[in-house]
């Protein structure tokens, strides 16, 4: 197949208010858009957006939001319940967009969750999709690019078409295959969960689920740790500065476990320097005096320890079997139950030998796996 590293797509570059208005216009026209954004984010907590690509099929524009004034119309747009965004791997994209616009792109259809539905595996990137469906080999040459650097490159700009140049006939495409599979359904039920995915990830008061090691920490030192992940989270916001710069996750695992509510105990802490005990050290010591003034019914559950010899036996046994599925099905083993309730699943019912799926699992995977599953696991060792 031959290299077309930048083939040339014409596009329209839209640097003042009128222009945004007359893009906005022409779109009123249209029912799918191709949607992608080229942000920064490597010293700050929030993503600083530097340019925003559309295709509407007939026509590319590529926006420099530093340059809008008024930014009511691609609001509107984001917002717009007729007008389906695509996106390839969306997740980024909503979080530069909330961050910038206050509002979510809805309804969207993401490429990367289609083909996960249609065989071509969990997390396939776009260039490689463009090669399987288009046809076309595409370069990575301006990935890691200044997009909030003025003026942009040629170079810059060919590469910003070409990520929506191909992702409306790649959903096209993959709309035509999960339907013709009959699984255009299970497809959307996903797709239609996105944002509430989203906007659980986001919960301040929930990150402490996603520190490594919190599963050894009892109630009360689980509470400290969720005070001081919230704690951080806050500050992390307000200094627009990385988790990691703010305090590491280890450091506030550290403190929870032992109980530290004195400023002079936090310099055991390895990785907790002087220069941040000296900027939070007051405010870490507050949190966990605080929650350690909790009552033991305000304490969050203690979290599920990895699993037991005997449980891993039933998820090995459980995993083979997804991944007979996963072929039967086309839709990859990853994305046929997540981990997290597969584990539960298990966890639950390996005692009283009763296996139940989850209730919140979606209605596509119930269908799919609960006749299956549940056998598996029942099934003597």
């Amino acid at each position: 197949m031959p290299e077309n590293n930048f083939p040339l797509v014409e596009f329209q570059m839209i640097t003042d208010d009128s222009q945004l208005v007359a893009m906005f216009e022409q779109f009123s026209t249209k029912a799918w858009l191709a949607v992608d954004t080229e942000f920064i984010r490597t010293d700050t907590y929030y993503p600083k957006l530097g340019l925003l690509q559309f295709n509407d099929g007939d026509n590319c524009f590529l926006v420099d939001p530093l340059a809008i004034k008024d930014l009511e119309p691609l609001r509107q747009l984001f917002v717009n319940p007729d007008l389906v965004k695509v996106f390839h791997s969306c997740s980024e994209d909503l979080e530069a967009i909330q961050c910038f616009f206050q509002v979510l792109p809805e309804p969207l259809f993401d490429t990367q969750l289609a083909a996960a539905f249609s065989g071509f595996g969990s997390s396939i990137g776009y260039r490689a999709i463009v090669s399987q469906l288009c046809g076309v080999e595409l370069s990575k040459d301006s990935t890691r690019s200044d997009w909030l650097k003025r003026p942009l490159s040629e170079t810059q700009l060919r590469y910003a078409t070409l990520d929506v140049e191909y992702l409306l006939s790649i959903a096209e495409q993959l709309r035509e295959r999960l339907s013709a599979e009959g699984k255009a359904a299970w497809f959307e039920q996903e797709q239609g969960g996105v944002i509430k995915k989203y906007l659980s990830s986001k919960r301040e008061e929930l990150y402490y689920l996603r520190v490594k090691s919190a599963w050894r920490l009892n109630p009360s030192q689980l509470a400290i740790l969720q005070g001081l992940c919230q704690w951080r989270e806050q500050m992390a916001k307000q200094r627009n500065l990385p988790r990691g710069r703010v305090v590491k996750d280890q450091c506030l695992l550290d403190i929870a476990q032992a109980g530290l509510n004195r400023i002079n105990d936090l310099s055991r802490v390895d990785e907790l320097y002087p220069k941040a005990i000296q900027r939070y050290g007051q405010q870490i010591v507050d949190v966990v005096n605080d929650c350690q003034s909790l009552d033991s019914a305000q304490y969050p559950e203690k979290l599920a320890a990895p699993l037991s010899p005997a449980a891993s036996k039933k998820h090995k046994a459980a995993k083979r079997l997804l991944a007979e599925l996963a072929e039967e099905t086309g839709i990859v083993r990853e994305l046929l139950m997540p981990k997290k309730d597969l584990e539960a699943t298990i966890r639950n019912g390996l005692h009283s030998g009763n296996y139940q799926l989850p209730s919140s699992l979606s209605e596509w995977r119930k269908e799919l796996l609960e006749e299956p599953l549940l056998k598996c696991l029942s099934a003597k060792a």
